[in-house]
């Protein structure tokens, strides 16, 4: 994988991932444990083979062990991403989310796009905006999308450039 200052572009979509998601799900961000406020006597320790592993790599495996559950990310920003990119997963919600980098669209110029009946579009739409990744609004009986946040660009472009590198 291409280096890019010292990093390799996997480490880089992680970090901004990480960013991108706590842009668009504030909670997320909130939810982060401060380490000046981490509790020692909560931590799980590993299995007596994982511990002793860890005790024959470094002087101190406790303070190892409570360095890496402090990095752990959570379950909540775990489940977070999750739906990120099942959203992400599915050939025609991108396609949808490339439409939509051109601008705001109703969801029957979708059907026209996706050449698919208006549930099936209905659907993506809803796992897109489950996702936190589309916006819509009613204008009389029509819903037009556009995308939340142009940090969904990024994710993309990001997902590009790694594929271009593989």
């Amino acid at each position: 994988m291409k280096k890019v200052k010292g990093q390799t572009a996997a480490k880089l979509l992680s970090k901004r991932f990480q960013q991108i998601h706590r842009r668009l799900n504030p909670r997320a961000a909130a939810s982060n444990i401060e380490s000046e406020n981490y509790d020692m006597t909560e931590i799980d320790f590993p299995p007596d083979e994982v511990y002793n592993t860890l005790d024959r790599l470094y002087d101190n495996p406790e303070a190892k062990i409570a360095a890496l559950q402090e990095i752990q990310p959570s379950e909540r920003d775990v489940a977070g991403q999750k739906t990120v990119f099942k959203a992400l997963s599915n050939e025609d919600r991108l396609r949808v989310l490339e439409v939509l980098r051109e601008g705001e669209c109703c969801g029957c110029e979708l059907q026209v796009i996706l050449d698919a009946p208006q549930s099936t579009v209905a659907t993506h739409l809803r796992k897109l905006k489950e996702a936190g990744l589309v916006k819509s609004r009613k204008k009389g009986k029509w819903s037009f999308y556009r995308i939340a946040d142009t940090a969904v660009f990024e994710l993309l472009d990001l997902a590009r450039a790694i594929q271009e590198d593989a």
